[in-house]
């Protein structure tokens, strides 16, 4: 299985075209952060969400959730897209919690960039497989893929000049993933939830995800 599919397939999907409605007005912040403590979602920091009627996006209690119906078909996605684009270098940082979540249930937890598309990290439940994975693609070539326990964690992205490295927060250290050259140019942000049958299908099991903040700090936000 290559996670290269993955990702062609999951940014289309997941219809990131609308990333590209935010413009290149430069401001002075360095940092997009959102702790979902609002009673809805934040437009301000989100310009698009949504995906999938088969998935249910709400936000309370200091979390943004992503619920799973158990007869979801294969093949759904939701996500959201930063309305704001970190320009330089970055480190993008997305805590999660997974109240709801069954081994082999074939769903992918991603923080993904739209523009441009297809770096992530995620944790991902394999059907075929025993256990969870956390995981990355630096495109065209896939990160390494290394074993997942525990129903709460952090994914992470950053970007060096043209050098792009994602890791897991395991305890109070980052785990490395990998790394891979790539573009410099303005990046936004897409914390996604799906599942793809052309790699493993999905387990038919009602899942619930949780994500608990967001931040991406960097030499310059543009909006």
């Amino acid at each position: 299985m290559r996670i290269r599919t993955l990702v062609g397939v999951t940014l289309t999907a997941l219809g990131l075209s609308f990333a590209a409605a935010a413009n290149a007005e430069s401001v002075t912040k360095k940092h997009i952060t959102d702790t979902f403590a609002g009673p809805t979602i934040d437009q301000n920091v989100w310009a698009f969400w949504g995906g999938s009627d088969a998935v249910s996006i709400s936000q309370e209690h200091g979390g943004l959730t992503f619920a799973i119906d158990s007869g979801a078909p294969n093949d759904f996605g939701s996500s959201l897209t930063t309305r704001c684009a970190a320009s330089g270098d970055f480190d993008a940082r997305l805590a999660f919690d997974l109240p709801q979540w069954t081994l082999g249930n074939g769903v992918w937890l991603s923080l993904m960039t739209a523009n441009p598309s297809g770096f992530n990290a995620y944790r991902v439940s394999w059907a075929f497989q025993s256990g969870d994975s956390y995981g990355a693609y630096f495109p065209p070539v896939d990160g390494l893929t290394i074993p997942a326990a525990g129903n709460s964690g952090t994914l992470r992205l950053t970007r060096t000049g043209s050098v792009w490295s994602a890791s897991y927060l395991d305890g109070d250290a980052w785990v490395s993933l990998g790394s891979g050259s790539g573009p410099t140019n303005d990046t936004q942000f897409t914390p996604a939830v799906f599942n793809l049958a052309g790699v493993l299908p999905f387990g038919g099991t009602a899942t619930t995800i949780r994500l608990d903040r967001f931040q991406v700090k960097a030499d310059r936000i543009v909006c």
